[in-house]
């Protein structure tokens, strides 16, 4: 894996994570979605587990996906490069998005 777009990656991912953290109602949808406990994310929150799963919350809704990549300064399609970049070690697919 380049080393360069990893990097990319997880500052894409990070970023993700902000966006859910960054309003209560992102928040428990995030933490809804994913099982994850807010002290698991206080204390992993850069961990490859949470940083995917991050952007699997963002890519599987088409909505999220434009307001985060809109809110990041980002193309949807980057959102969804970092995405399969960090998902793709596991061997897990895309999640489908929903329309």
């Amino acid at each position: 894996m380049d080393q360069a777009k990893n990097e990319r990656s997880e500052t894409i991912a990070l970023q993700a994570l902000s966006f859910h953290l960054g309003e209560p109602s992102r928040i428990a949808h995030f933490l809804g979605e994913t099982g994850f406990t807010p002290d698991q994310i206080r204390q992993g929150a850069a961990s490859r587990e949470i940083l995917e799963a991050a952007l699997a919350v963002v890519v599987a809704d088409e909505a999220n996906l434009w307001t985060f990549a809109a809110n990041a300064g980002l193309e949807p399609g980057e959102v969804m490069q970092a995405f399969e970049m960090l998902s793709t070690d596991d061997g897990r697919t895309t999640p489908q998005q929903s329309t």
